[in-house]
Parts: C-alpha cells; structure tokens; sequence
C-alpha cells in the first residue's frame, strides 16, 4: 500500500474525512522521505545528467571569456568568471561522488558569482545581470540544490539520518515521585 493509501484508509477508518491532522500529514512526509523510491533514481539521473551538459556549456563559455580578459580587468570580474561558471563543471564531476561537496560547492560559486555580478553591474545595467542570473547563476543554483537533496537522501538510505518525532509518537514517561 503506497503512502497516500495509508494516509486516505486511516482517516475514512477514524471517520474523518474531511480534517486531516498535521501529525499524520508529517508522518506520511517523513516515510517518503525514509523510504526508498524510484523517485531518487530518476532525480539523481536528472541532475548528473543536467550538471554535466549546463557544466559544458558554462566551461566553453567562461573559456571564451578568460581568453579575451585584458590586463586591466577588475578582479571582481575574473574571480566572478573562474569561480562561477568554469567552476560549474568540476563541481557537477565531484557531486557524482560527493554530492553533499558538489551540492556546497555549487550554491556557494551560484551565490558568491551573482554577488560579483551584482557589484560589477551595479551601474544601471541590470539587464546584464539578470541575464548573468538567468543564464549561469541560476541554473548553478539549482543543480547544486538538486545534489544537497541527494545527499540527505543518502544520509537517509545509510541510516545516518535522525528522524524527528512528533510528541504523540514517543514512549510516555515515567511518572515522578511528587516530594
């Protein structure tokens, strides 16, 4: 019986079919978060697989940019460049491994980049860098949020993962002796 089954029958038996309690609903989130699914399969085949083809194209064109880079180029711009997109390949590489450094090493390029961008574009040129935004730091984004979740999922699946219980789940204590 699949987890929506299981969260439908227990309240049609309890005779609730039109309130549903908060505690069931995380009950529910937490085994599908728990449980093997082909889901993760797919999202972890998804998101190689985008990290490998948005990694190349975002190397071949911070390559192109890097050999037309004058002496006189800000350094916000160079570090901007290196750090953003050419970092976008060898980060989608070292999340096939390690997906939680891949994960970190994304955000952080994706955050740090956009920021560069920010500060180099401050000049009324916000076209520029919504496009920047739109182009590089986002998709970055998105495929290092992607490999953070497959890292829980991992931890999930090795049992390193600790599960929060809601108070109705635990043991009851022990009653104290009043003094």
């Amino acid at each position: 019986m699949q987890c929506s089954q299981k969260f439908r029958a227990k309240h049609i038996q309890a005779g609730n079919r039109t309130r549903c309690d908060y505690r069931d609903f995380l009950q529910v989130v937490a085994h599908v978060m728990t449980e093997p699914h082909p889901m993760w399969k797919i999202l972890r085949f998804a998101t190689i697989a985008l990290g490998l083809l948005v990694g190349l194209a975002h190397f071949r064109a911070a390559l192109a940019a890097a050999f037309v880079f004058q002496n006189a180029e800000p350094w916000p711009t160079k570090v901007m460049v290196v750090g953003g997109p050419m970092s976008t390949l060898p980060a989608a590489v070292m999340g096939i491994r390690w997906p939680l450094a891949g994960g970190l090493w994304l955000v952080i390029a994706a955050v740090v980049s956009s920021t560069l961008c920010l500060l180099d574009f401050s000049h009324g040129e916000l076209e520029q860098f919504s496009a920047y935004l739109i182009r590089y730091g986002g998709p970055m984004l998105a495929i290092g949020v992607c490999y953070l979740v497959l890292a829980n999922q991992e931890r999930v699946e090795r049992g390193t993962y600790r599960t929060v219980h809601c108070s109705s789940d635990r043991p009851p204590r022990p009653p104290t002796a009043a003094a």
